[in-house]
């Protein structure tokens, strides 16, 4: 992506309260995550979500592991970070 702006280097602190932004592509796959404490979360996939198998175990990046248990309607179940 070229914006054509200029940035300023400002170091190599992580701050944790900063928002992130985690980019998926324009075609993309809804998915459901069900939380350790029954909360449900939704958010989006890339299309190759629909590769993974039921009861596999894969990453969302700066999320956490979490084991697809229907993938009729990819509902996922958060295991761990």
């Amino acid at each position: 992506v070229k914006l054509g702006k200029e940035s300023i280097y400002t170091g190599n602190e992580i701050t944790q309260e900063m928002p992130k932004i985690q980019w998926v592509s324009e075609k993309n796959t809804p998915i459901e995550i069900v939380m350790n404490d029954g909360t449900l979360k939704k958010g989006i996939a890339e299309p190759d979500i629909n590769k993974v198998k039921e009861s596999e175990v894969i990453q969302f990046f700066r999320f956490g592991f979490c084991r697809l248990d229907n993938d009729k309607n990819l509902k996922f179940y958060f295991t761990h970070r």
